[in-house]
């Protein structure tokens, strides 16, 4: 079963009408954004984006880009989201 591997950028932020503090989550070699009140949330929606995306890309024929090489970026992890045959919903991180 194929694995697909891509790069997850995490930041924590604060909104600024609020002073809440939040973790951003981007993927960006699939334009995935999203954010979470905890770092565990921010993983969660961005594993459901990647995934929804991934699904959406495929249904459409278009090719899944593979991740680059390390850009020496700071607070970097690696998701392996399961080839599109799991079931649907989210995915497992």
């Amino acid at each position: 079963m194929a694995s697909y591997n891509y790069k997850v950028i995490f930041e924590e932020d604060v909104i600024e009408s609020t002073g809440e503090k939040v973790v951003s989550a981007s993927c960006p070699v699939l334009h995935c954004h999203t954010w979470g009140k905890t770092r565990e949330e921010a993983e969660k929606k961005i594993a459901e984006a990647i995934y929804c995306t991934l699904e959406s890309m495929k249904e459409e024929g278009e090719l899944i880009p593979q991740e680059a090489g390390d850009e020496g970026l700071p607070a970097l992890i690696y998701f392996s989201i399961p080839s599109l045959k799991v079931a649907k919903g989210l995915a497992t991180v």
